[in-house]
């Protein structure tokens, strides 16, 4: 519309060009800017950036699709990089009290909150988080275990803001293990998609 006004006033089309060039930097910056504030907001609003104030991460998926695999692998590539890195496996546990049954599985004998203390100590030490990872939620006394004391295990866990948890549950079993009402800001939910297909 500027250009045709322009020519109707029987202004030179090159001026017109060199007039328009004035603003095409400054528009390009402002389009690229729009763009970063874009991308930044999808970043913050997204699980990776919610992971570093909500401590709990529940890995779903079906079965044989590596949900086990990708915890082994990750707690593999933290022990290297000397990351203070716990992962238990559900068919382990019964249906006592859970952080109990860790300490005793861990060959300890102390109070919980000496023991959580201990963790969130170290990854401090380190600069990092301290992730324990329980493998299958849905194998042993899971099904009842985890229902009763899940929300509760949670709300301990908030005092240590250096400690993390990853659960895998396999997806037929989450509405079983996860309690009802449990509150959805409390936890990061993602679907394993992982060997699907490539079995």
């Amino acid at each position: 519309l500027e250009e045709q006004e322009w020519i109707a006033q029987g202004k030179d089309r090159d001026k017109l060009y060199s007039h328009l060039e004035n603003y095409r930097h400054p528009y390009r910056l402002l389009s690229n800017l729009i763009q970063e504030l874009s991308n930044l907001g999808a970043f913050a609003s997204g699980n990776v950036a919610r992971s570093a104030n909500v401590p709990v991460l529940i890995i779903t998926g079906n079965a044989g699709n590596g949900k086990t695999h990708l915890l082994c692998d990750v707690a593999l590539q933290r022990n290297k990089n000397k990351l203070p890195t716990l992962l238990l496996l559900g068919s382990h546990f019964n249906d006592e009290e859970p952080w109990n049954q860790i300490i005793k599985q861990l060959g300890l004998n102390c109070p919980r909150e000496d023991f959580l203390g201990a963790l969130n100590t170290t990854a401090e030490i380190v600069n990092s988080k301290c992730l324990i990872f329980i493998d299958a939620l849905n194998e042993g006394d899971g099904k009842k275990l985890w229902r009763k004391y899940l929300a509760g295990m949670i709300k301990t866990l908030k005092n240590y803001p250096r400690l993390g948890i990853a659960l895998s549950i396999r997806s037929s079993y989450t509405k079983i293990i996860i309690p009802e009402g449990f509150p959805s800001e409390d936890y990061i939910e993602i679907f394993h998609e992982g060997f699907s297909g490539h079995e």
